[in-house]
């Protein structure tokens, strides 16, 4: 809920790992009152998030915040607004292959169309959002069959799986052992240094 978002912004300070924590956190507020349609309350929020999410490496995730933007505007019927935030965020889920984005980026220029009176151009991006949605919806079955595949797969599959466990944990006790052994070298090579420190010291008094 939106009052564990503000705790968040309490509790996690506005530095280095926090900011991403931080960033995501006002999103997330912005975003609640974006789908209670309370769009003005909703873009301080947004707004503020882009402005965090730019400060990130790799511009962490704009499009959803930007598109988050475009929607809130679309709902005031700032249709100008509304539609060079839906560019940007288009933009951003393109370059960032978010194919889940640019599915709801679809839905979103839909709504702008519907609202400036061009009935063609919003069924035609309606028809984008629906189809992207299907393609999304098959590459989850596919890749759910692929994991019942692995689980239930033929007798080699489940074989080579043993096997490579198998192998693991080889490598991890030969891990172990390795990591024991230089402890111990450590330890020996430290004591050589202790003792001759020692010996120095004493020649020296």
């Amino acid at each position: 809920s939106r009052e564990v978002y503000f705790s968040i912004l309490e509790l996690v300070p506005d530095e280095k790992r926090g900011k991403r924590i931080r960033a995501y956190s006002i999103n997330n507020i912005g975003y609640s009152f974006l789908e209670q349609e309370q769009y003005e309350k909703a873009i301080p929020y947004l707004e503020t998030a882009l402005e965090k999410k730019r400060e990130l490496p790799g511009e962490y995730q704009l499009a959803s915040t930007l598109n988050n933007l475009a929607d809130a505007y679309l709902g005031l019927e700032k249709w100008g607004l509304g539609k060079e935030y839906a560019s940007q965020a288009e933009a951003e889920a393109i370059k960032s292959n978010d194919f889940d984005m640019l599915r709801s980026n679809h839905l979103t220029w839909s709504n702008y169309y519907r609202g400036v009176g061009d009935l063609e151009k919003a069924i035609d991006h309606m028809n984008r959002y629906i189809a992207l949605a299907d393609s999304l919806y098959a590459e989850e079955i596919q890749d759910k069959i692929a994991q019942l595949s692995v689980a239930y797969g033929s007798e080699k599959a489940q074989l080579d799986l043993k096997i490579a466990q198998q192998e693991n944990e080889l490598l991890r006790q030969a891990n172990t052992l390795e990591e024991e052994e230089n402890r111990f070298q450590n330890a020996v090579i430290w004591g050589l240094v202790l003792g001759l420190v020692g010996l120095a010291t004493i020649a020296i008094l």
